[in-house]
């Protein structure tokens, strides 16, 4: 045991303050990603059921995705017309990378971003979604799904609660734009 460290922790309840922290931060961060899914929501409503469920849920493991904190939504659209195709799901989240990982050198410390991915969505549509954005300029990065639930992910880096709010907003505008390019209908199946 590290006498030293344990001490200094116990001084003061830095520990317990730490504590008390993170739990204040991840349900503040809970509040916002819900408010934001619920806005992505409300531009492509077509796209989910009524009263559809937003589950929260928080990462703290390291690896490729350091931590997140993220809500899944599913979509009413599926991965394709195939028989057996499963429900798209839209994964809102705030992700804190290893820039090394993602081959970025020009960052101190790990890359905040604000992110979407559409979990479950065929290459082919992604494919078409990114380049309709890199042609219209959007300020919006791609980097692959470390959890190879979708192709990739896109994401905006972020250094406040204000940018987080620009990021989601800049997200959601893109969402709204192009989510319904994912996925197939289900009642065109029939």
């Amino acid at each position: 045991m590290n006498d030293e460290f344990i001490t200094r922790a116990i001084e003061n309840d830095r520990y317990l303050k730490a504590i008390r922290l993170i739990n204040r931060f991840e349900t503040e961060i809970e509040g916002e990603l819900k408010r934001v899914t619920s806005e992505f929501i409300s531009g492509n409503e077509d796209l989910f059921d009524t009263g559809v469920d937003q589950r929260f849920n928080v990462n703290r493991n390291a690896g490729p995705v350091l931590t997140h904190a993220r809500v899944n939504t599913d979509m009413n659209q599926m991965s394709s017309a195939q028989d057996g195709a499963t429900n798209l799901t839209l994964n809102i989240t705030l992700r804190w990378l290893d820039p090394a990982e993602y081959g970025l050198s020009d960052v101190n410390g790990a890359l905040c971003v604000t992110a979407y991915k559409i979990n479950g969505a065929t290459t082919d549509d992604h494919n078409k979604v990114k380049r309709q954005t890199v042609e219209d300029s959007w300020d919006i990065s791609w980097c692959r799904d470390a959890y190879n639930n979708a192709p990739e992910v896109a994401y905006v880096p972020v250094e406040s609660a204000e940018e987080i709010q620009q990021g989601f907003d800049t997200l959601k505008q893109h969402f709204w734009k192009y989510g319904s390019e994912y996925g197939v209908d289900p009642d065109s199946m029939e």
